[in-house]
């Protein structure tokens, strides 16, 4: 058993002890059509530090993914931002049992990105809450939101600059590319394969700044949840514009 957040070496370990040895298939023409390499993407910058994130610590833990690390910081913020109100209203509410595991699944994904201060802060909620301390639930709730601001304001930063090299007007569409990379997405969303997002990163890069953006942001948030259903939609829509038909698609 590996706990979270994962450490890679820990879990290699493990596999090493517990998989017996042999000749195995690798799979690696499924990978080669998964599309071009992060060596083919422009690089992702970060600054020095990040606030509330142990930076080196989670990009150890991603095999120094960069882009990686900075979509599940950007996935984090939106998702928890609020979190601390809610889980203060569930308590209003009397449901303590889904106050501690909201508690609980905020502590693993915070240590997931290395933002030990909320992953501490979370788990001295969830302590609270199994214990039914309720006179420490203010307290806790507040040391939980002050480890989240810095967190949120580096999520901030990163979504800025982000936005920053976005190109002011629409960028031309290069089909030679992107067509073979819909086709690709396609196939993996028929597949409800969790490689789609991978591949939707990738597509992500090329289509900065076209017409595309809004359909490739309600297929990143359709992902981001394992809704492949509703990814398919503005797929269709994205390739119907692009003139490919994907209804035959293997």
């Amino acid at each position: 058993y590996v706990v979270k957040p994962i450490d890679p070496e820990q879990l290699f370990a493990v596999l090493t002890k517990w998989i017996k040895p042999g000749i195995r298939q690798k799979g690696g023409e499924v990978n080669a059509a998964s599309g071009p390499s992060n060596t083919q993407d422009p690089p992702v910058e970060f600054p020095d530090t990040l606030a509330g994130i142990d930076l080196e610590a989670g990009l150890q833990r991603l095999n120094w993914n960069k882009r990686l690390f900075r979509q599940l910081i950007l996935d984090f913020a939106g998702k928890y931002a609020s979190v601390t109100d809610e889980i203060r209203s569930l308590i209003a509410a009397g449901d303590l049992f889904s106050a501690e595991r909201l508690a609980h699944t905020l502590k693993g994904i915070a240590g997931n990105i290395s933002a030990f201060g909320v992953h501490q802060t979370a788990g001295e909620l969830e302590l609270g809450l199994k214990k039914r301390l309720e006179e420490h639930y203010d307290r806790l709730l507040s040391d939980l939101d002050l480890s989240l601001r810095p967190v949120l304001e580096s999520a901030g930063c990163l979504e800025q600059t982000l936005t920053e090299k976005k190109p002011s007007s629409n960028a031309v569409v290069d089909r030679e590319q992107i067509i073979p990379m819909c086709l690709r997405l396609a196939q993996l969303v028929q597949e409800s394969n969790p490689d789609a997002e991978n591949c939707l990163e990738s597509l992500k890069e090329m289509m900065d700044g076209t017409m595309f953006e809004q359909e490739i942001r309600q297929i990143e948030e359709s992902l981001n949840s394992y809704d492949f259903d509703a990814a398919q939609p503005p797929l269709q829509k994205m390739a119907y514009a692009l003139g490919v038909s994907l209804r035959h698609n293997p």
